[in-house]
């Protein structure tokens, strides 16, 4: 790794991929967002797969949601779902 002042300046992936520099977020994985896919349960294993992998080498972990005021309900009554799901694939609800 380079550095340039007080930045350092990654050169290879290993370095860029390093768990202590970065994060693996996950957005909109709600159940709506699932329902609307092929093969939801595909998804959701490759994406536990890379939580657990994350967790593994010590990276962060984070998740968001998005809601439109219009859905804000729907997000509201499906949000016991949504734990369920997340506690299925190791996600903190």
């Amino acid at each position: 790794m380079k550095r340039a002042g007080t930045i350092d300046i990654p050169q290879t992936l290993k370095e860029v991929c390093d768990p202590s520099r970065m994060a693996l977020v996950v957005y909109d994985m709600q159940i709506g967002i699932l329902k609307q896919l092929k093969n939801p349960e595909e998804i959701v294993g490759r994406m536990s797969g890379c939580l657990a992998n994350s967790g593994k080498v010590g990276g962060t972990k984070a998740g968001a949601m998005r809601a439109p005021p219009n859905r804000a309900q729907a997000a509201r009554d499906s949000k016991a779902e949504n734990a369920a799901r997340a506690r299925k694939v190791g996600w903190t609800a």
